[in-house]
């Protein structure tokens, strides 16, 4: 069970969804620098429409950083995303 900024329908909803885990234990500062690159990587993927959410797990043995991108379709994800793969 993750403590969550979004519902899952709207995320879970999308037509591709990607999920992202990073075990981040009791350790604060890891946990707060996760959060913050998470935030940075999902600002510039607003201009492709994409949809996310992000918590930390409540009951897992190991605490647990997730992040959730949902996408319309892979298409409208690999046409964002792929001037990233052609820089040089």
């Amino acid at each position: 069970m993750y403590s969550t900024d979004v519902g899952p329908k709207e995320v879970f909803g999308a037509a591709l969804t990607e999920v992202f885990r990073v075990k981040v234990a009791e350790d604060k500062v890891k946990e707060e620098r996760v959060k913050g690159a998470w935030g940075e990587f999902v600002k510039g993927l607003k201009a492709g429409g994409v949809v996310s959410s992000s918590g930390v797990s409540l009951n897992a043995e190991e605490k647990t950083f997730l992040g959730v991108l949902g996408w319309k379709s892979g298409e409208v994800c690999f046409l964002f995303l792929l001037p990233s793969f052609l820089v040089p």
